[in-house]
């Protein structure tokens, strides 16, 4: 493999979405298996898109952190699984308001934080209650 063809992909954290996902994209190009995701195969595949479409999937369990692995590990194509960590990670997603939530719930104060800290965290997390222009229906 040429030096050009080579490149590092740091695995998907939970604030890196943006640029992984534009570097993901771009290795699956390189890959030859963006298709899987964009269109996207049916499920009646044909032997090649099978392999093209589990080439895309073996190479996204690769590329996120460990936690990542339960949202995504059940997916049974490469597009399912890239739509589940965009969603995940997308401003109006379910699954992005429900990891706020948790994040809302699990903030404690440290030893040693200055109250102006902690609530510029708590403050931070009630960006739930933004997440819905008035045009829109509440997921609750």
């Amino acid at each position: 493999m040429a030096a050009s063809d080579e490149f590092r992909l740091l695995k998907l954290a939970a604030d890196s979405y943006h640029t992984w996902s534009i570097r993901a994209r771009a290795a699956l190009v390189q890959k030859g298996c963006w298709d899987a995701i964009e269109p996207g195969y049916s499920e009646e595949m044909t032997d090649k898109e099978k392999k093209v479409d589990n080439k895309a999937l073996t190479f996204l369990f690769l590329v996120v952190e460990d936690n990542y692995l339960d949202d995504i590990g059940e997916s049974k194509t490469a597009r399912e699984a890239w739509t589940t960590l965009e969603e995940m990670h997308s401003k109006f997603g379910l699954l992005h308001i429900l990891q706020l939530m948790r994040d809302f719930f699990n903030v404690r104060m440290k030893e040693k934080e200055s109250m102006q800290s902690y609530l510029g965290s708590c403050t931070e997390n009630c960006q739930v209650q933004d997440m819905h222009s008035p045009t829109e229906k509440s997921p609750w």
